[in-house]
C-alpha cells in the first residue's frame, strides 16, 4: 500500500527495503499482506467481519454448518475437538491409528483413552479402517467398567488414501449420543469432485478436521475445523481454539485458506490431477512386482474406498524396501515420494499437480518400470521386514486386533505427562510404561503412546524402522540408545 507507515506489528514493516533477506525470500508482495488484526482486518477468534465470511465461504463449500480457519495445522483442531468434547472424568474411544496430535489433545482435556484397532490388511501392511463392531465393542466395554464414552476420533482417510465407513461408525456413536470426530486431513478434496469418496461431512460425522493444505492449495500449517448438528458445543470449540491458537494469526494462511477452497470448488479443479492418478493406477500394476492399492484390496464393509489422489504401492516383490525405493525415485528421476515403509511407496497427488502432472507420472512409471534392483541393506529381504500383525488361522488377511482396555495396566496420558520420569536403556524399557509418545515418522502414528508399557515387540519395531533410515518422533534420545519411561 503505497504511502502507508506502518507503526504497527510486524517488525518487517510491510517488507521495508531495509528487509533484504527475507524479501528475496518470499516476495515484497506477501510480506505487504502479512499484516497483523488492525481495524477492519477482523479478529480470528472472534470473527465478526472479513474472517466470519471467508469462514462461512468455506462451511458451505466443505458441507459443515460451521467453519473455524486454523493457523496451527490439523493438531490444533484435533486439540481443540477433543477438550470440546471431553473432560477429565471421561473417556475418549480413540482408534490406534491416530495421528500424535491426539496424545496432546488427551493431556490437555485430561480425558482417557479406549483404543480401538483397525482391520489390518497383510498384503500392504496397513490399518485400512475402523469397522462397526470394533466401535461397538468399545462402547460396551466402557459401559462395563462404568466408564462414560465423551466422543469417539477416527482418521479417514488413512494416510495410505484407505477410507473407513463413517456413515456407519457415526450412527453407532449417535445410537449412544455421542459425536463422531473425523481426522481428515489428508481428504479435503473429497467434497469437490464425484472421483473422490464421499467427505465425512455428507456421511454424517459431527466434527471433521481437515489439512487443507495437504491435497489443496493452502499454505503449510494452514487447516480448517468443521462442526454440524447439536451433540458439540460450537462455543466450546471457540473456546478451545482461543486458548490453543495465536493471538497473532497469519494473515497469508488465513488468505490462501479462502483462495484455496474458491480454487477447489472451480469446475476442472482436478481433472489434471485424476488424469495423473489413472495414468499412475493403469500403468503400474502391469510392472512385474508391483501392486497399488484399491478398493478391491479392502475388507468390506469395513473398509469403502481408497482416495484415487494418495497411490500406495508395493514394492517387496522387487525385493526391494519402500525406503531404498523411494530414496531411488528421487536420486535417479526427481520424483519425490510423501512417504516410505518397509514395504511400501507413498505418492501424494494434489490439486497442485495440474501443471506438473505428465511429467510427473511418466517420470514415476518409468522409474518402477526400470525396476531397481537390491535390498534394504547386505542383508537378504526378509532380514528388514518390520513385525506385523499375523494372519488369523484362516488365511484371512484382514484381523481385527481386540479392543484395548482403558483399565489396562497403564495411566492416563495426562499423568504420565506429569509423573516423574528416568532414562534406562532400551534393552531395559521392555514392561515400563512409557514417559514418551514413540512414533515412526512418517506418517505420525505413534506406536507407544506415554502411560502405555512398553513390548518387546515395540522396541523391535521402533528399532527396525532406525535400521532402514526411518525416525522416530518424540523420543528424547533419536537413535533409541536409551526410552525415558515413567518411574514407578
Amino acid at each position: 500500500m503505497p504511502g502507508v507507515t506502518p507503526l504497527h506489528i510486524p517488525g518487517h514493516k510491510m517488507g521495508s527495503d531495509a528487509i533484504h533477506a527475507i524479501r528475496k525470500i518470499i516476495g515484497s508482495e506477501a510480506l505487504q499482506h502479512d499484516m497483523t488484526e488492525l481495524e477492519g482486518l477482523d479478529i480470528l477468534s472472534t470473527p465478526t467481519g472479513c474472517i466470519k465470511a471467508a469462514q462461512d465461504l468455506a462451511a458451505a463449500a466443505f458441507g459443515a454448518e460451521a467453519t473455524w480457519f486454523l493457523v496451527n495445522g490439523s493438531t490444533v483442531g484435533i486439540q481443540a475437538a477433543i477438550m470440546a468434547c471431553s473432560g477429565p472424568s471421561d473417556v475418549l474411544i480413540i482408534a490406534r491409528n491416530c495421528h500424535m496430535s491426539a496424545f496432546s489433545g488427551m493431556v490437555l482435556s485430561g480425558c482417557k483413552p479406549l483404543w480401538v484397532a483397525g482391520v489390518w490388511n497383510n498384503t500392504f501392511g496397513v490399518v485400512e479402517s475402523i469397522s462397526t463392531a470394533s466401535l461397538r465393542a468399545a462402547f460396551t466395554e466402557a459401559r462395563s467398567h462404568g466408564l462414560k464414552a465423551s466422543a469417539a476420533l477416527l482418521v479417514s482417510p488413512t494416510y495410505y488414501g484407505t477410507c473407513s465407513n463413517v456413515q456407519e461408525l457415526a450412527k453407532v456413536c449417535h445410537e449412544h449420543g455421542v459425536p463422531l470426530i473425523v481426522d481428515e486431513a489428508h481428504g479435503p478434496h473429497f467434497a469437490f469432485h464425484g472421483s473422490f469418496p464421499q467427505a465425512a461431512l455428507a456421511q454424517g460425522a459431527d466434527v471433521v478436521i481437515q489439512s487443507t493444505h495437504k491435497t489443496l492449495s493452502a499454505l503449510t500449517q494452514s487447516s480448517m475445523l468443521h462442526v454440524q448438528g447439536s451433540l458439540v458445543q460450537r462455543s466450546r470449540i471457540s473456546s478451545a481454539l482461543e486458548i490453543l491458537q495465536s493471538s497473532s494469526p497469519s494473515y497469508l494462511l488465513m488468505a490462501s485458506l479462502d483462495a484455496a477452497r474458491a480454487t477447489a470448488a472451480a469446475p476442472g479443479a482436478f481433472d489434471e490431477a485424476l488424469a495423473a492418478s489413472h495414468h499412475l493406477h493403469s500403468h503400474l500394476p502391469n510392472i512385474p512386482g508391483l501392486q497399488i492399492l484399491s478398493p478391491h484390496h479392502l475388507h468390506q464393509p469395513a473398509g469403502v474406498g481408497v482416495d484415487p489422489l494418495r497411490v500406495t504401492v508395493r514394492v517387496r516383490d522387487l525385493d526391494i524396501t519402500g525406503y531404498f525405493a523411494s530414496e531411488w525415485l528421487e536420486d535417479n528421476h526427481a520424483v519425490v515420494p510423501e512417504l516410505a515403509t518397509d514395504q511400501l511407496v507413498v505418492l501424494a497427488l494434489g490439486i497442485g499437480n495440474a501443471a506438473s502432472a505428465q511429467s510427473m507420472h511418466e517420470a514415476a512409471t518409468q522409474s518402477f518400470t526400470a525396476q531397481p534392483s537390491g535390498n534394504c541393506s547386505d542383508n537378504a529381504a526378509d532380514s528388514c521386514t518390520i513385525p506385523r500383525v499375523a494372519t488369523s488361522q484362516n488365511g484371512n488377511e484382514a484381523l481385527e486386533v481386540k479392543t484395548l482396555s482403558a483399565m489396562c495396566d497403564g495411566m492416563s496420558p495426562r499423568n504420565a505427562a506429569m509423573a516423574l520420569t528416568q532414562r534406562v536403556e532400551t534393552g531395559d524399557a521392555a514392561g515400563r510404561i512409557s514417559a514418551e509418545l514413540l512414533c515412526p515418522y512418517p506418517p505420525g502414528i505413534p506406536l507407544v503412546f506415554p502411560g502405555e508399557r512398553i513390548s518387546p515387540q515395540n522396541i523391535h519395531a521402533l528399532q527396525t524402522v532406525l535400521a532402514h533410515n526411518g525416525r522416530i518422533r518424540g523420543a528424547a534420545d533419536p537413535q533409541l540408545r536409551e526410552i525415558q519411561v515413567v518411574v514407578e
